[in-house]
C-alpha cells in the first residue's frame, strides 16, 4: 500500500510517502529522509552529507571534501545529537499534516532517540558483531549458523579475534532465527537475500551444514544465500557437497584470495595456497556457483609488489570466471595491534605509499579481460562497511 502526501512546513516543500518497504520524507530538493517498514531510521541525506543507520544502532557519517571521501563513525553524543534532529523534524511534520498525513507519520514517531538505543541493544542480544559483508549483500538478512573464524591465525585480520569458532546447535540455531524475525518483522522484505555468517560458516561439516541452512530457508523462504569460504583446507567440501548446497539455494560464495603469489600468502599466513585455492574454486564453477574473490591491494609492501600484481593477475585470469562473478579489490589497511605489522617491520618491508597502491590496482584491472560476459570488478570500502 503507497500513500503520498505534500505538506509544507517552515516555508519548505516536504514530500511523505508511504511506500511498500519503507517510508520516505524529502525536504525541498536536499534533504532525504529513508525509513524501514517498521519506521526505523535507515538512511538520511542532508545538503550532500549522509548518515546511515545500521542494525546495530552505529551511525556511518559520509561525506566528501576536496575530491576525497570522508567515512566515520558518529560518536554516540554525535549519534544522540542526530537522532533528536530528524525526530524534532518528524514531531514538526505532524504538527502540520492533516490527519491521514499524520497516520502515515505514526510509525516514524514511535523511534524517538531512545527507542532506537533500546532496539541496538536488542540487536547485541541477538548477534555477535557482524564484522564484515561483501558489499553486495550489506543489505542481506545475516544469520549466524557460526559464531568466528574456524582459522583465526592470519596475521593482518582483526575481524574475529574477539571471539572463538563454534558452531551453533539446530536448537540454538532455530532460537536465533526466530530472534531475527521478530527483530526485524516486517522489515525483513526489503531484505532480499541471506548471508549465512560468520567468516567462515560454509566449513561447517556438511550434514549439520545442509540442516542449517534448511532451517534457515524455511524461516526466510523465497530467498537465495550467500556465504564466506575463508580457511582452505584440501577436501573439505567435494564437488557434489557444493551442488547439493547450489540446489539448496546457494548462489555466490566470496573467497579471500588476498594474493596470487603463494610466498607473500605464507608471509600473512593464510592456510592453504594460491594453487589450493584456484583448484576449489574451479570446483565451486563446476557446481554452478559465481564467486566474490577478493583481493588485497598493497599488501606485502614494495617487497611483494610486483610479484603480489603479476601473480594476482595469472591466477585470476586462468580461473573460468564470467558474468555473475565479481572480483573485489580491496586496500589494505595494517592494523597496529595485529602481527602483520610488526612482522613487517623486522622484515624491513616498506608499505606503498597512497599512489602506489592506486597503480597496483590500476595495474591489476588493466590485465584482466573486459568483455559483456567478463566478472564485474569492483572496489571494497572497508570503511562503507556498517550492518
Amino acid at each position: 500500500m503507497t500513500a503520498h502526501y505534500a505538506l509544507t512546513w517552515q516555508g519548505q516543500t516536504v514530500d511523505l510517502r508511504r511506500k511498500a518497504l519503507g517510508y520516505a520524507v524529502q525536504v525541498d530538493t536536499h534533504w532525504v529522509y529513508s525509513f524501514d517498514a517498521c519506521g526505523r531510521l535507515n538512511w538520511v541525506s542532508e545538503a550532500g552529507e549522509g548518515y546511515q543507520r545500521g542494525l546495530n544502532n552505529q551511525v556511518l557519517y559520509k561525506s566528501r571534501a576536496q575530491g576525497q571521501r570522508l567515512r566515520r563513525l558518529l560518536t554516540e553524543p554525535e549519534r544522540a545529537a542526530f537522532y533528536q534532529r530528524v525526530f524534532d523534524l518528524l514531531t514538526g511534520l505532524r504538527a502540520v499534516a492533516p490527519p491521514p498525513a499524520a497516520e502515515v507519520l505514526a510509525p516514524l514517531l514511535r523511534w524517538p532517540p531512545a527507542a532506537l538505543d533500546v532496539d541496538g541493544e536488542r540487536f547485541a542480544t541477538i548477534y555477535r558483531p557482524v564484522s564484515i559483508l561483501p558489499p553486495d549483500q550489506y543489505g542481506a538478512i545475516v544469520l549466524q549458523a557460526a559464531e568466528g573464524c574456524s582459522y583465526n591465525r592470519c596475521t593482518f585480520c582483526d575481524f574475529y579475534k574477539d571471539r572463538r569458532f563454534r558452531i551453533k546447535s539446530e536448537a540454538e540455531f532455530a532460537d536465533h532465527l526466530a530472534d531475527v524475525q521478530q527483530f526485524l518483522g516486517a522489515a525483513a522484505a526489503q531484505r532480499r537475500t541471506l548471508f549465512l555468517a560468520d567468516g567462515d560458516a560454509l566449513m561447517i561439516p556438511q550434514a549439520r551444514l545442509r540442516k542449517l541452512v534448511q532451517a534457515m530457508s524455511q524461516a526466510f523462504p523465497g530467498r537465495s544465500w550467500y556465504s564466506f569460504m575463508d580457511a582452505f583446507r584440501p577436501g573439505a567440501k567435494t564437488l557434489e557437497d557444493y551442488q547439493e548446497l547450489k540446489a539448496l539455494g546457494l548462489q555466490r560464495v566470496y573467497i579471500g584470495l588476498e594474493t596470487g603469489h603463494a610466498p607473500l600468502l605464507e608471509f600473512i599466513q593464510k592456510p592453504g595456497t594460491p594453487q589450493q585455492m584456484a583448484e576449489e574454486m574451479v570446483r565451486m564453477k563446476q557446481a554452478g556457483l559465481n564467486l566474490g574473490i577478493i583481493v588485497m591491494v598493497g599488501v606485502g609492501g614494495e617487497a611483494y609488489a610486483q610479484a603480489h600484481t603479476q601473480e594476482t593477475v595469472a591466477l585470476l585470469r586462468a580461473l573460468p570466471l564470467g558474468a555473475g562473478d565479481i572480483v573485489y579489490f580491496s586496500e589494505f589497511i595494517p592494523h597496529p595491534d595485529q602481527p602483520y605489522a610488526a612482522k613487517a617491520a623486522a622484515a624491513g618491508i616498506q608499505p606503498l605509499d597512497a599512489l602506489a597502491i592506486a597503480a597496483q590496482y590500476q595495474a591489476m584491472r588493466a590485465a584482466l579481460p573486459f568483455a559483456p560476459k567478463a566478472p564485474q570488478l569492483s572496489l571494497y570500502h572497508l570503511q562503507e562497511y556498517i550492518y
